[in-house]
């Protein structure tokens, strides 16, 4: 057997290995997915110019003791000089010009939306929900984050999530669902989503939404990561 074809044989069996792994996801505040080692690269996703790209960072894994848990967790250094929105382990995304826009925990108001392009598909993002006016704060009964599409003349509706009550205290502390990012991470001109879905200001819930487990009437979770801030 000739070098080259040894070459070719290792490369599909690298990429079929690969394929066949659980894709993992870290979130810089230090949850996962998954296992990660001190070994591994992963690639994190970063804003470049007016697009984005997964950058290549190693990862130093340390453990501490967590008081509340009563056992040790891992923790996470990312050597980045950019912060990082997510990072990916197993993946097969795009590396290099990826659309999308970081929206930093933004939270929609009941009948606001935000739209986004991708190429010459127009996407819309809106929320609805019964807000009742406790006089110091808020309630918004059956908040729901809905995507809105056209494809091919044909409009398209899903619900992304809905959660049966949201809390507004002031503009600075709302207890409601918020978008962190949106783009298009595997390719094929439909939104992905990262959302933080937590109703609770000490608890983590953040959501990976990829498009390509779209179905007709609803947007599934590919991936969810809970945590706590106790």
């Amino acid at each position: 057997m000739n070098k080259l074809l040894i070459i070719q044989v290792l490369f599909l069996l690298t990429a079929i290995f690969a394929k066949g792994q659980q894709l993992t996801v870290l979130y810089p505040i230090g949850i996962t997915n998954g296992v990660i080692n001190t070994t591994d690269t992963l690639d994190a996703l970063i804003k470049k110019g007016e697009r984005f790209e997964l950058k290549s960072v190693s990862i130093e894994v340390d453990t501490v003791y967590n008081h509340a848990l009563g056992e040790s967790i891992p923790q996470f250094k990312i050597n980045c000089d950019e912060k990082p929105i997510i990072l990916f382990k197993n993946h097969d995304f795009s590396k290099s010009d990826i659309p999308g826009v970081f929206l930093d925990f933004k939270f929609l108001e009941p009948d606001s939306s935000i739209k986004f392009s991708i190429n010459n598909n127009q996407f819309l993002i809106r929320a609805s929900g019964e807000i009742i006016n406790k006089g110091s704060y808020k309630i918004i009964n059956n908040y729901r984050l809905v995507l809105d599409w056209t494809d091919f003349k044909v409009r398209m509706e899903v619900e992304i999530l809905k959660v049966p009550k949201a809390h507004i205290s002031s503009k600075d502390f709302i207890e409601a669902p918020k978008i962190i990012w949106i783009g298009d991470l595997d390719n094929d001109n439909i939104l992905d989503l990262i959302l933080e879905e937590s109703t609770h200001y000490a608890q983590i819930k953040r959501g990976l939404y990829l498009s390509s487990g779209l179905m007709e009437e609803k947007y599934p979770r590919t991936i969810l990561i809970e945590g706590s801030f106790d």
